[in-house]
């Protein structure tokens, strides 16, 4: 028997203006998460609030490098200056778009904690990973991005999630 596609489309959001938050929602019933952001910010920093949740349940270690320098970071919630798995701190690019991708593993379990990994990269030849964990056992529902530091996802940015069914 044939196999099946391995991601399945949820949803797409294709901004028309400038917007400090984008919140997706209705993330069906997957075993896995995947999401790919197409994205430019105007300034600040970039995260993501699982379930727009803001305590401080979060960390993230964040590698990146541009081919000559390479640098590695490791953040609790207190060393954000909010709260939320964050990916930029004012590192990227701000006149290019950034290419993500970030899986959330075993996001709907109730009984585990969640781990996101995201790589990215932009014009300007940066390269990064990060891992981030959310210390909850909630299922994750819906995903609350967002910048910091008075800066907005740009016009033309785009996010799309893909559910991953087990095998």
């Amino acid at each position: 028997m044939a196999a099946g596609s391995t991601y399945t489309p949820i949803a797409t959001t294709t901004l028309g203006s400038n917007q400090s938050s984008v919140t997706l929602s209705s993330l069906g019933g997957y075993t896995d998460l995947r999401i790919v952001l197409n994205l430019k910010i105007t300034a600040g920093g970039f995260a993501i609030k699982p379930n727009s949740n803001g305590s401080s349940i979060y960390s993230v270690t964040n590698l990146r490098g541009n081919g000559t320098t390479a640098s590695s970071t490791r953040l609790t919630t207190g060393d954000l200056g909010g709260t939320g798995l964050y990916l930029f701190n004012g590192s990227v690019s701000t006149s290019n778009f950034n290419t993500v991708t970030l899986d959330f593993l075993n996001y709907g379990n109730s009984t585990t904690y969640k781990t996101m990994l995201a790589r990215f990269n932009n014009t300007d030849n940066f390269v990064g990973t990060t891992v981030g964990l959310m210390q909850s056992t909630t299922a994750i529902t819906s995903l609350y991005f967002y910048c910091d530091g008075g800066g907005q996802l740009a016009s033309g940015s785009s996010i799309t999630a893909y559910g991953i069914q087990a095998a």
